[in-house]
């Protein structure tokens, strides 16, 4: 039997890990139990089902299929198999995938395929008969590597998922994908970028996967770098309508341009990337944002009678106008309101 030392060690391996990913409760605790009752090969391979069942969370998290099925084919040249389950991928492949996607370090790649080896060991008829201590150390190693450690993903990693024309990211996964940023401290180039990607592709698709993000992405910035963020987006949108923002030491500089960069891009959309109350009442940047967004509703009250202005951002808009958007504004909303 194993001693009460051991077992309790073996507790706490199993009540990290799931606490952290709950999914894989049912592989660990049945690893428990054959620990307990001195199955110590049972242990491993139920163990190692653990590790398996958080790599194929990991991928359904980050995106699931349109994300896997591309690193595959450019791994191994085809597609897998059964591409619509993850399950019935082999461990080696979904490893070496896993690391391709960011979701394992190289290094880890290296450990959890030293732990596949000593599976398959344990697995089939090799002869090999693992003893308490090796079980218990087995745990230890891919709790460390894996099935006990928060989510990660590089954060040009989490950059390309999201701008992947395929991928339809859930709230759910949105949720994952932002708490899987590795390092934090990147938040604000992986915004920077998907600001960018925004305001350039014609994808719906690629500009929903970013709204769905964003608002979650914001609440790790300061309220500085949200507003950083602000000014960015009102210079794209007064470079849109002809006007470059200077910044200088005197103040804002207001320069008509050439350089104009059209945004074909819905005014609702546009207004899902708006931090509210980061917008400073009175200043250039929340004046360029009105005037693209009331301008853009005000061509909808025009030339579609009003369909497709958001009364949601109305309201909003209305609620923190400037004096000098009250009435454009009020007079929108009439049009939504009307009977």
């Amino acid at each position: 039997m194993p001693e009460a030392n051991q077992v309790a060690a073996f507790e706490q391996i199993i009540s990290r890990a799931c606490e952290l990913t709950p999914v894989i409760c049912p592989y660990l605790e049945e690893a428990q139990c054959c620990f307990t009752a001195e199955a110590y090969n049972a242990t491993v391979v139920m163990v190692w089902c653990a590790a398996i069942a958080r790599l194929q969370f990991e991928i359904e998290r980050i995106g699931g299929r349109p994300v896997f099925e591309p690193e595959y084919r450019a791994e191994f040249g085809d597609k897998p198999s059964c591409p619509e389950d993850l399950k019935k991928v082999e461990d080696s492949k979904l490893i070496r995938v896993s690391c391709r996607l960011g979701v394992v370090s190289k290094e880890e790649e290296e450990a959890l395929e030293q732990c596949r080896d000593r599976r398959n060991d344990c697995a089939h008829p090799s002869g090999v008969f693992v003893e308490v201590n090796e079980s218990l150390e087995y745990a230890q190693t891919l709790s460390n590597v894996l099935i006990a450690r928060p989510a990660r993903v590089p954060w040009n990693r989490i950059v390309e998922i999201i701008k992947t024309e395929r991928v339809r990211l859930t709230d759910e996964q949105a949720e994952h994908i932002v708490s899987s940023i590795a390092p934090v401290d990147k938040t604000q180039e992986v915004m920077n970028q998907l600001l960018s990607a925004f305001l350039t592709t014609d994808s719906f698709e690629v500009r929903d996967n970013i709204r769905r993000v964003w608002p979650r992405l914001g609440e790790i910035l300061s309220p500085e770098q949200r507003t950083q963020l602000m000014k960015r987006l009102a210079r794209e949108l007064a470079r849109s309508q002809g006007v470059r923002i200077v910044e200088r030491d005197s103040g804002i500089e207001e320069c008509p341009t050439d350089d104009v960069a059209p945004i074909d891009i819905d005014a609702t959309e546009v207004a899902d990337l708006i931090f509210w109350q980061d917008l400073g009442a009175g200043t250039w940047y929340q004046k360029w944002i009105y005037e693209f967004l009331v301008s853009e509703y005000e061509r909808f009250a025009t030339e579609r009678a009003g369909r497709g202005i958001d009364a949601m951002v109305l309201r909003r808009l209305y609620e923190h106008a400037p004096d000098e958007f009250r009435d454009r504004c009020k007079n929108l909303r009439g049009i939504v309101l009307q009977p």
